[in-house]
């Protein structure tokens, strides 16, 4: 039944992108205090790279959960034909990359990935179930814009910390961490974009207290109606 299967399969993905999005790219804005803090200044060197790859794991986050379509279509011979040109195709960015090293194989990388390898490793098993690339790309359209908004927060706060010569790594981090969270569950929580439903949908069979009590205050500071 693609029909269904088109469903679940959107909810999913938007359910992971919800969660996803905005961690992948905190940790990309959050590379140097987070490096710092956690391993130390000498592992400076992986910031770059770290920022590089971070819009990637983004991406894959939803990109890589395709697998589920070919098991279900019995179509991975497909997967492991895709699964060997795109291989081919990253391999020769590392060797682009490699001359520049470890960051220029990171760029190559990234760069080959997200603007040649990511919309066929979508098409590709999309077509098996009848789902179109863009409908999937506006239903993680609302998660995207509030965690470009949760991005810019981010680096407005890390410019003042800046002018005020804030630099302690791990006061930087937390406190950059929380505006984040609070912007980024703010945003969702009053505009209710429809991954919202799916949320609660799952979420609302639970007996727990804290539980009843998110989803009262989701409802009650969202905009949009409750369906």
């Amino acid at each position: 039944d693609n029909q269904r299967f088109r469903s679940a399969y959107v909810r999913q993905s938007m359910m992971v992108a919800l969660l996803t999005f905005p961690l992948m790219a905190g940790m990309g804005i959050l590379a140097e205090p987070l490096i710092r803090a956690v391993l130390g200044a000498k592992w400076v060197g992986a910031i770059p790279i770290f920022q590089i790859l971070a819009p990637v794991g983004l991406v894959q986050s939803v990109v890589t959960l395709v697998g589920q379509i070919y098991t279900a279509k019995a179509r991975t011979d497909l997967m492991f034909r895709w699964g060997v040109a795109s291989s081919v195709v990253l391999v020769l960015a590392f060797v682009g990359g490699v001359r520049y090293g470890a960051v220029g194989v990171a760029f190559a990388y990234a760069l080959v990935y997200l603007l040649i390898v990511s919309y066929p490793t979508l098409r590709i098993p999309f077509r098996l179930i009848g789902l179109k690339v863009q409908d999937f790309v506006m239903a993680l359209m609302p998660q995207s814009i509030t965690t470009a908004a949760m991005t810019a927060a981010c680096f407005v706060w890390l410019y003042l910390l800046k002018k005020l010569r804030i630099s302690d790594p791990w006061g930087v981090l937390v406190s950059t961490s929380l505006l984040g969270a609070i912007v980024y569950a703010g945003i969702l929580i009053v505009i209710r974009p429809p991954v919202i439903d799916v949320f609660e949908e799952i979420i609302s069979g639970s007996k727990r207290p804290f539980i009843i009590r998110i989803i009262g205050v989701i409802r009650r500071f969202s905009l949009r109606p409750v369906r």
